[in-house]
């Protein structure tokens, strides 16, 4: 009987329980929720398991649920994905019903399963998860009833509270809820989360619509509206983006004045710029215009960027007769913004509608297509890698011909059609109009349109070129960097399919060529792919052992997996496959996959490190420069206060005490590479603010020195002086520099810029 779940896959067995509780067929289920039973503890079957997840995320899936635990029993419960999920937290994410937590609490005769300690995959507790559960809040509300208000402290690996989620995912009635069981107080709602972002922050995004954004307005002061992030938005700037324009007259109201929307943000960008990307529509930023007056279209942000142009990428033609009514003319549409771009330029890149640039071709004519930015491109170019076949055939009409799409200073239009990620319908296009010739052309960097496109592109567009050119002569070319076709698959932005079609078609040889810096597609894979294709790998290659094949400065795959930003599951799964021992390999600069998943994966990973490791000794060792894995934690990719904070945790605050071998302390690299957040938790760990000053690292640097240098956040600097005083910016390095000194080194980036004219205003001294 057990062997029915050999012979189907997990959905269709779920799928089959489904029916069979609907139907009433008491026999099926129970021989079906049998076989699960008898199965769930097979290592070598994860079929039995996969059908317990299937009913822990169907938002319809409580019965099903409630089935599988009265025949397996708590263990149901127990059960953890390859990401690191729990059932619990699935649970909490999708039932439409707190019942579901209600038959877990009862199953497990405790609480102690929704609390902190048991963390997802995002470092969340079962509280983020049900923040995030778009079907009810009523699971969130059975949490806050059963483990009270406290739950709503935590942060995830983000930084994030439940409130944050809540505000992002759920509506007014949440908010409600966390108010009342704050005792009626809003504070929490002001809380700085991921990237410093606010809960208003968090409701602007909200794609339930725009309850809790309205509800946060009326609740909160108006001057929460203009409080920014670390990216510089405020909440209007996202509202303006994310929402109907019924916000925006929400927040006049609030503000009893409508000259908020100037509010400059990420790069000088006004709340009108952002309404010019709404995804509603363009009725946002009409009613702006409207309310403002039609100069505001013509505001340029930080890259010189108009309102019109940003329009353009973004809104229909409807959009752009109202900009021409509104500007009395088409004057406007020849305007150049970032690196001399036309408004025609951004139109063409417009993925939403190619409507806005076929209509400001019949209005200027067909020699805007011509215009070149300041890298060279033509419209024509930025409509290839945007845009679909049916604006290629309207070029074609408009040039009287197809010789244009033969032009490029840097490359072709036909190569930045093999960058299209929304279509190859572009490039096919193209390929049957020029001839099959067309994919050789080599760009710049001497890439053929081949290895554009299996850099971006699927299986599917791969067989296409097979097709044209008549076999897979040309997929053995060399490309920028002795890059083979295969290594461009490898790094592919959007899956695997075209590297696993390329290995089929090829023969595995493939997976062992080298670029010119020694990286094979096996090293490529296991940066950008997940597990699915390094399993892949290992079945073509008969084993695991080429994981372990050194690339570039002498990594192995391991290296490469720990740095890779899209999933974990590849690094995960290299170390279950090679064991602990791959950890401790060492690189060309004494670096090991520890110090690279320190710096570049969140703290699920770090736990999942302490577990394979049996232990937090392996923190400690040392890599380039003789530093701990602590540094590279502080040095973290995310830009996270999450994995040091667990490192300490873990290892005590005397780590961060740990020098490398210029001297530096885990302190200098976080004031170098972190936030403000990251240094007030030190400050809290060590009960100390002077040591920021008093420890020396290189160059006779203490924190303020390189905090000078930090080109994440000008906050972090903000944050010293106002800790320790203006004096501290004074302090002299063994270079006889001060604070000032290094900040004038760093003045080309505006933000140091800024901070310098900030700080001798705050001493008084001429600038």
């Amino acid at each position: 009987m057990a062997d029915n779940l050999s012979q189907h896959s997990a959905k269709q067995l779920y799928s089959a329980l489904k029916t069979a509780i609907q139907c009433g067929d008491d026999s099926e289920m129970e021989r079906l929720t049998q076989d699960v039973a008898d199965r769930i503890g097979e290592s070598s079957d994860s079929t039995a398991r996969d059908i317990v997840f299937a009913a822990a995320r169907d938002s319809l899936g409580l019965a099903a649920l409630r089935a599988l635990a009265d025949r397996i029993g708590i263990d149901a419960f127990l059960l953890r994905d390859s990401n690191g999920d729990s059932i619990v937290h699935m649970v909490a994410e999708n039932h439409q019903s707190s019942e579901s937590m209600q038959l877990i609490k009862d199953a497990m005769r405790e609480t102690h399963c929704f609390k902190s300690p048991n963390r997802d995959s995002r470092g969340g507790t079962v509280a983020h998860c049900a923040a995030r559960n778009r079907h009810t809040s009523s699971s969130l509300e059975w949490l806050l009833n059963n483990l009270g208000p406290g739950c709503l402290d935590d942060i995830d690996a983000s930084g994030n509270s439940p409130v944050h989620l809540a505000s992002q995912h759920q509506t007014a009635e949440s908010m409600q809820i966390i108010k009342q069981k704050m005792g009626n107080n809003t504070e929490c709602f002001k809380q700085k989360g991921f990237r410093n972002r606010t809960a208003l922050h968090c409701a602007a995004m909200n794609r339930q619509g725009p309850s809790a954004f309205n509800w946060l307005v009326e609740e909160l002061e108006a001057a929460c509206l203009s409080e920014k992030d670390e990216d510089q938005y405020t909440a209007m700037h996202i509202a303006a983006e994310r929402q109907r324009d019924e916000v925006l007259q929400l927040i006049k109201a609030k503000t009893n004045n409508a000259k908020c929307f100037k509010t400059r943000g990420f790069n000088r960008m006004t709340v009108v710029h952002s309404a010019a990307k709404n995804e509603f529509g363009s009725s946002s930023l009409e009613w702006l215009v409207n309310e403002l007056g039609h100069q505001v279209l013509t505001d340029t942000d930080g890259d010189g960027n108009t309102v019109v142009h940003i329009a353009a990428a973004f809104q229909t033609a409807d959009c752009m007769r109202f900009i021409k009514e509104k500007m009395t003319g088409v004057e406007c549409f020849t305007e150049t913004g970032m690196k001399f771009s036309t408004v025609v330029h951004y139109a063409a890149l417009n993925k939403i509608s190619n409507s806005a640039l076929h209509w400001l071709v019949d209005e200027l004519g067909q020699k805007c297509l011509e215009v070149k930015d300041q890298e060279g491109n033509t419209v024509i170019h930025n409509a290839a890698g945007s845009q679909n076949a049916e604006t290629m055939e309207f070029i074609k009409r408009k040039m009287n011909g197809v010789s244009c799409f033969k032009q490029g200073e840097r490359m072709t239009p036909v190569h930045c059609a093999a960058f299209n990620t929304s279509t190859f319908s572009a490039l096919t296009w193209l390929v049957k109009e020029l001839g099959p010739e067309c994919l050789l052309n080599k760009d710049y960097q001497g890439d053929t349109v081949i290895h554009i496109a299996a850099y971006y592109q699927s299986a599917e567009c791969m067989q296409f070129i097979k097709d044209t050119l008549g076999g897979m002569k040309h997929f053995r070319l060399k490309g920028r960097f002795r890059n083979s076709i295969t290594n461009s698959a490898a790094q592919n932005k959007t899956g695997d399919s075209a590297l696993k079609w390329l290995v089929n078609e090829l023969g595995t040889e493939y997976l062992k060529s080298q670029d010119v810096e020694g990286n094979t597609p096996i090293h490529d894979a296991a940066e950008f792919q997940t597990e699915e294709t390094l399993k892949f790998i290992k079945e073509k290659m008969n084993g695991s052992e080429c994981f372990s094949l050194r690339g570039r400065d002498r990594m192995t795959a391991v290296h490469c997996a720990a740095m890779n930003k899209k999933s974990s599951s590849a690094f995960k799964w290299l170390v279950n496959e090679l064991g602990v021992n791959c950890l401790m390999d060492r690189d060309s600069d004494d670096s090991t996959p520890l110090h690279m998943a320190a710096e570049f994966q969140d703290v699920n990973v770090l736990h999942f490190l302490k577990e394979k490791t049996k232990g937090v000794e392996c923190f400690k060792t040392r890599g380039y420069n003789k530093s701990t894995v602590v540094h590279s934690a502080a040095t973290t990719q995310r830009v996270s206060p999450l994995p040091l904070k667990w490192m300490i945790n873990e290892l005590g605050p005397e780590c961060l005490l740990y020098s490398d071998r210029r001297g530096d302390t885990v302190i200098h690299a976080a004031a170098e590479f972190q936030t403000k957040e990251t240094l007030q938790l030190i400050k809290e760990k060590l009960s100390d603010v002077e040591i920021f000053r008093k420890v020396r690292g290189r160059n006779g640097m203490n924190a303020v020195h390189v905090a000078a240098l930090n080109k994440v956040s000008r906050q972090t600097l903000r944050w010293l002086i106002k800790q320790l005083g203006p004096e501290c910016i004074k302090d002299v390095n063994d270079n006889g520099q001060t604070v000032m000194d290094l900040c004038r080194f760093f003045e080309a980036n505006f933000g140091m810029k800024q901070m310098r004219k900030e700080i001798f205003q705050k001493l008084e001294e001429p600038l």
